[in-house]
């Protein structure tokens, strides 16, 4: 990898969702080798940072290719989430300027990594899996919902769109969405939205968490 090519690189990681979509799980066999170069780039120094929330995007598109068998690549990539969210709070605690537009790059793409990972694995899966990290998902989602200064409309969407998919993918989850009043009341908010894609998601959404708070 020519790794100062740094755009060819980005437009490949693209390309590699574009597959996924395409041809679904017949890119199965091909996901050992691709996963651990797309984890050694996401730890790479000398890996471009603009291509490492793409990265994380393209975990999502390789989970909904795959389904679970999503789950052998499970432990690390929600370790490199983990610590992903970590540095985009402390990029917002920072508020410095050159960070803004990046800071949001890597917030969808670890937003869009959670959404592929929950609606490309089947139910009993996702709540083995993903029940645990499911309150350090929202406080994040919280975390970014209260940055009014660097609010962006594509990450709100992503946003909103992954509550929804947490409402509907995992068991019990309405006790931690009765926790989190804020949180709500944002999605609720956003149905107003003069954005009509973004209103849609929020109604959708809303209604979804809803229904998982009713029953909890």
């Amino acid at each position: 990898t020519n790794h100062q090519e740094w755009q060819v690189c980005l437009v490949s990681v693209g390309v590699l969702g574009d597959v996924c979509r395409a041809v679904e799980d017949a890119v199965g066999p091909y996901c050992d080798r691709v996963m651990g170069i797309l984890l050694a780039n996401l730890q790479s120094d000398a890996v471009h940072r603009n291509i490492k929330p793409h990265i994380l995007s393209s975990f999502g598109d390789i989970a909904l290719a795959i389904n679970d068998h999503f789950e052998a690549y499970l432990p690390h990539v929600l370790t490199m989430l983990s610590s992903a969210q970590a540095l985009s709070v402390q990029q917002q605690q920072a508020a410095e300027e050159d960070f803004f537009d990046y800071n949001n790059q890597l917030r969808n793409g670890i937003l869009e990594a959670y959404s592929g990972v929950l609606n490309g694995m089947t139910r009993e899966k996702a709540d083995q899996h993903l029940a645990g990290p499911a309150p350090g998902i929202v406080d994040f989602i919280e975390y970014v919902f209260n940055d009014k200064v660097n609010m962006d409309p594509n990450v709100t969407k992503t946003a909103v769109a992954l509550l929804g998919d947490l409402a509907v993918n995992l068991t019990g989850v309405g006790q931690l969405f009765a926790q989190k009043p804020t949180v709500v009341a944002f999605v609720r908010d956003a149905e107003q939205s003069a954005d009509g894609r973004l209103a849609d998601q929020a109604e959708w959404a809303n209604n979804v968490i809803t229904k998982a708070m009713s029953t909890a």
